[in-house]
């Protein structure tokens, strides 16, 4: 039995941009202004090596956008079989693939940006650090996603997709038309 949990949501106010993408693979992409709340759960995880420096986290709070992708899956993500893992592994490597593509582009222009390693839930291009972000973290929530309770795990569900829906984050500082620009 899935129990919903659902916070009052303020992901509709933060929410800058939607961009669907077809091809190569179907993506949702959601551009949310991080709400000052969430701060606190990604400036260590990306910004360890900064979290003493009250400028950079000044600047982080007032820059940082998390860019919540959504693949479209043939598979109900919240049951396990070999067939929904193989799934998640083809989303996963197609993800990483397309956000290292973007992560490069916005970096030529002299912009910070990093992406959860959906494998690991720790920044991918960013230094290690202890701290990891799992896509059913309750912060998903104020951005204004729900997370299943299925009594033995959790499972994020997308507004239309449900649970046939796979969700991976990049971060960014940069402007939101540099971003546009580069996930077109």
């Amino acid at each position: 039995r899935k129990k919903r949990r659902k916070m009052e949501s303020k992901g509709k106010k933060t929410l800058e941009k939607q961009i669907v993408k077809e091809s190569p693979f179907y993506m949702e992409i959601n551009i949310h202004k991080c709400p000052s709340t969430l701060i606190s759960t990604f400036f260590p995880l990306f910004f360890a090596d900064s979290a003493k420096d009250a400028n950079k986290k000044q600047k982080v709070k007032e820059d940082l956008k998390l860019i919540v992708c959504w693949q479209k899956t043939t598979n109900d993500m919240s049951s396990y079989s070999d067939q929904v893992q193989q799934e998640r592994d083809d989303c996963t490597k197609l993800f990483v693939d397309w956000a290292k593509e973007v992560c490069n582009k916005v970096k030529a222009k002299d912009h910070w940006i990093d992406f959860i390693d959906p494998s690991s839930g720790k920044p991918f291009l960013g230094s290690h650090t202890n701290s990891a972000w799992e896509e059913t973290d309750d912060s998903i929530q104020l951005l204004g996603y729900d997370i299943l309770e299925l009594g033995c795990c959790r499972v994020v569900s997308h507004e239309k997709l449900k649970t046939h829906s796979y969700l991976s984050l990049i971060a960014t500082t940069a402007p939101l038309s540099v971003v546009e620009q580069e996930l077109q």
